[in-house]
């Protein structure tokens, strides 16, 4: 009789609890992970926190979380007026690289091209001030030919990049 009760009922019993304290402490260890995670994101937001408001501007510049055209536009036409230059045909490439299911915290980049009508000396002094500016760009080439005068047609093919 005991060795039916055995097999019967506590055996199977015994089992049963085996398996729940599998469970249990996968259970114990994905939580013990969670606050891990959780420590790890509050010292990254204390960090964070402690960055000002004018270099958190400026890193958001640097590296946006999102493409801004307009945004683009408008720093290259000042960067070209502080010059006496005036930009031509400024798009976007419509091939870019930006995948709609790329996961949070990967590169992106698009392509944009644009023209300018400057002496040499002055174009250099442009493409130095577009160097110094916090947005990261990419020259990709310059294709130059012969305008009136002392002056040439620069069209300029570029990248920049955004943290999705």
């Amino acid at each position: 009789m005991s060795i039916g009760l055995f097999f019967l009922v506590i055996d199977p019993t015994f089992k049963k609890l085996q398996a729940i304290q599998v469970d249990a402490s996968r259970y114990a260890n994905v939580l013990d992970q969670a606050k891990q995670l959780e420590r790890i994101r509050d010292n990254l937001l204390n960090e964070y926190n402690t960055i000002d408001e004018a270099s958190r501007e400026k890193l958001k510049k640097l590296l946006p979380d999102e493409v801004d055209t307009v945004r683009l536009v408008m720093d290259i036409n000042d960067i070209a007026r502080q010059h006496s230059l005036i930009v031509r045909g400024l798009n976007l490439a419509t091939d870019n690289k930006a995948k709609k299911n790329t996961p949070a915290g990967e590169l992106q980049e698009i392509g944009f091209g644009f023209g300018v009508e400057a002496s040499y000396d002055e174009f250099i002094s442009f493409m130095k001030a577009l160097e110094r500016s916090l947005r990261i760009i990419d020259v990709v080439s310059i294709n130059i030919t012969a305008g009136k005068d002392d002056r040439y047609n620069f069209a300029v093919n570029a990248k920049i990049y955004w943290m999705k």
